[in-house]
């Protein structure tokens, strides 16, 4: 349905835009491409008063009434820069290795007013890809955490709560339905999909896989699943910055470094009657901001400007210049820096500078044995309104960007791989900050069940 919708499309730009406007239909191979063509030739032939416009040959379909033209192109985006296109249909972009063709389009379209790009896919065994980035990207403008009011998403898939559902197999042929809104309304297209799915279920294997991709919109590398965090419900937590008095307090810290192009992130928190308090900063390469503000689709400027990311360093973050950050807020604040909890990776330098600074460090590891509590605790936190976080778009992002799932012991995690659009480092300093306020709280509780024997 999507090829056809698209085709229709290309029909009413082909009609509408101005003469010698150029179209162009794209995949990662020319058969692929010839999919959406081949649907846009068979909407123009069986239509006479559609037809009599257009001429239609092998690899090009031309306008009569003004010159313009659609192709079919393939993914070797080397031979498509250079092309001034007026729209363009990208199709399975799931399959793509990376972004340069969508690259292309989009950069060919720099000079047309009424430009269009229009990007479909089903799902994939691979969470490596730009369309998931898109649908990530398309999900928090739906959210509300991104504005961009040029941008219209469908997708078709089970709803949040029905991925554990999927993970243990067990899913109703209502919930299947959700992805297949089509075959839903016939009612030999419910008992197929219910007997494919019988069929996986039965074979395992590429059989149950090719069922999850193909009819669920499930991409199975694990960065895709249960939601978190609502949104709305983390909003709730959201207070104005220094609404909480943090001067003078006692705070734990918690440190994500970062791995080759990810954010590195620092958060600090304060436990008082029974609440969490917290601040959360965002570190990256000084040289990137325009490079992550276009992949992540993220506004670094905006997030700079307003204090929730600090450019350090150049093409790689400084550590010396995080130490002075970390100092500058301990000092600003005057805040007793109990414990600084951090992810262990290449952190050996900024540890031994913070340790001689009179900052106690702990190294976590990042495994669902440790940070599985500490998880589970912020959760309850956020929904009981106990937590509450300084206003911070980069965080609400990093929190709609979590993917839950279960170890073997059915404790919850969450996803730590990230692409380039889908950061969560920010949530993971404050899990490593609450994994440390977690075991405070346990060694109150056990001093106050000591008592002594004479």
């Amino acid at each position: 349905m999507k090829s056809v919708n698209s085709g229709l499309f290309m029909i009413l730009l082909m009609l509408l835009e101005p003469q010698y406007s150029e179209f162009y239909l794209c995949a990662n191979t020319r058969e692929q491409a010839k999919i959406v063509f081949n649907e846009t030739s068979k909407l123009i032939n069986s239509s006479p008063a559609i037809k009599k416009h257009f001429n239609i040959k092998r690899d090009v379909i031309e306008c009569k009434l003004n010159n313009n033209t659609l192709k079919a192109l393939s993914s070797d985006y080397n031979t498509t820069d250079g092309l001034r296109v007026s729209g363009a249909c990208i199709d399975e972009c799931g399959a793509s290795k990376d972004g340069m063709l969508i690259e292309s389009m989009a950069s060919g379209m720099l000079s047309v007013e009424n430009r269009l790009l229009i990007l479909i896919s089903t799902s994939y065994p691979n969470t490596t890809n730009p369309f998931l980035e898109w649908t990530s990207y398309a999900q928090r403008v739906l959210d509300g955490v991104t504005e961009d009011k040029k941008l219209f998403a469908m997708l078709y898939s089970l709803d949040e709560e029905d991925f554990k559902s999927a993970e243990e197999n067990c899913l109703t042929v209502e919930q299947i339905m959700k992805a297949n809104p089509l075959q839903a309304t016939l009612k030999q297209g419910r008992e197929y999909l219910e007997s494919e799915y019988m069929k996986a279920l039965d074979m395992g294997g590429a059989k149950l896989t090719s069922f999850k991709t193909k009819h669920l919109n499930i991409w199975l590398s694990g960065s895709i699943g249960e939601e978190y965090i609502n949104l709305q419900d983390l909003q709730k937590c959201k207070i104005e910055k220094d609404s909480f008095n943090f001067y003078g307090k006692t705070v734990v810290a918690g440190f994500d470094m970062a791995r080759t192009g990810d954010n590195t992130s620092f958060s600090i928190i304060c436990y008082e009657d029974g609440e969490v308090y917290s601040k959360n900063f965002a570190f990256y390469p000084a040289d990137k901001t325009e490079q992550k503000t276009r992949e992540e689709k993220v506004n670094y400027y905006e997030m700079d400007a307003k204090g929730y990311s600090v450019p350090v360093g150049d093409i790689f973050v400084d550590i010396k210049e995080i130490f002075e950050f970390i100092l500058k807020i301990k000092e600003e604040y005057q805040l007793d820096i109990e414990l600084f909890g951090y992810d262990q990776r290449d952190m050996t330098g900024l540890a031994q500078m913070l340790d001689n600074a009179g900052i106690p460090t702990v190294a976590i590891p990042q495994h669902s044995k440790y940070l599985g509590q500490p998880i589970k605790m912020l959760e309850q936190y956020i929904l009981q309104g106990r937590f509450f976080y300084e206003e911070n778009d980069l965080l609400e992002i990093n929190f709609s960007n979590c993917k839950c799932t279960y170890d073997t012991n059915n404790v919850k995690y969450i996803n730590k791989k990230k692409s380039k659009s889908t950061k969560i480092d920010m949530v993971f300093s404050l899990l490593n900050a609450m994994y440390l306020l977690n075991n405070k709280l346990i060694n109150e509780l056990e001093d106050e069940f000591c008592f002594q024997v004479i």
